[in-house]
């Protein structure tokens, strides 16, 4: 997660969309008092374009005091600070309604049935747990990578726009245009070189497909995706106008 406050955007960070790539980018727009949460995978902190996390741990004696419990305890500290997939209902409890409804909150959704083999192929290598295939992959209890919650409330889209992985250079390039800021995002290469598959769509049989309709259902019916179609019906690229406010 990112939240700039002098351009006035929150990223909001989805589950395997480029978005750990996307979050070291952004962090050379950033300043001081800018809010910067730590990646989950630090050995990825030197690809960071800009100023490290930062600001993440929430003020004030309540959330001090839980820091305190959590550290007690070896609790996650996730229910009362910012993190890098926090969702959008908890980012705009957090920031409050004012910082919310003015900034321009964006993030990144992909095929899920594509973003499926990307996180397995992940998990495999990263990981080095045994060999297996996608099928005995989904059986396992952290197989499911949902992101809706990430950007949408009570089932409805809580952003201002939704960056198209397929289309992800465009797309954030049109997110820059948007804010007015004059500048070309550096992606680096963080986790990129889990990928060891073609095509999403042979990995698959129709117990597994069926397993990420089921599962992502949420995902598919907010943007349209199909299986055999790797875009997102439901949006089109274009950033809304109105969505920035003054």
């Amino acid at each position: 997660m990112i939240v700039s406050h002098r351009h006035r955007f929150i990223f909001l960070k989805t589950k395997k969309t480029a978005g750990t790539s996307i979050e070291l980018a952004l962090s050379a727009l950033c300043d001081r008092d800018d809010i910067i949460t730590p990646l989950a995978q630090p050995e990825d902190e030197p690809l960071r374009r800009g100023l490290a996390p930062q600001n993440w741990r929430r003020p004030g004696l309540v959330p001090a005091a839980y820091r305190g419990m959590a550290e007690l305890f070896n609790l996650s500290r996730k229910v009362f600070d910012f993190h890098e997939h926090i969702k959008a209902e908890k980012a705009r409890r957090f920031l409050g309604e004012r910082v919310w409804n003015s900034y321009f909150k964006f993030a990144v959704e992909r095929n899920p049935w594509d973003r499926q083999v990307s996180y397995w192929q992940f998990k495999m290598r990263k990981i080095g747990a045994k060999p297996m295939t996608l099928a005995e992959f989904l059986q396992m209890d952290y197989a499911n990578l949902s992101s809706a919650d990430i950007y949408a409330i009570d089932g409805a889209i809580a952003v201002d726009y939704l960056v198209r992985y397929e289309h992800l250079g465009a797309d954030l390039a049109a997110v820059l245009e948007h804010l007015g800021i004059d500048a070309r995002l550096d992606l680096p290469n963080a986790k990129g070189e889990y990928r060891r598959v073609g095509d999403y769509r042979d990995q698959y049989d129709g117990a597994t497909r069926d397993w990420v309709a089921r599962t992502y259902a949420t995902e598919i019916a907010l943007c349209g995706y199909r299986f055999d179609d790797p875009e997102p019906r439901k949006l089109d690229g274009k950033v809304r106008r109105s969505s920035l406010a003054a």
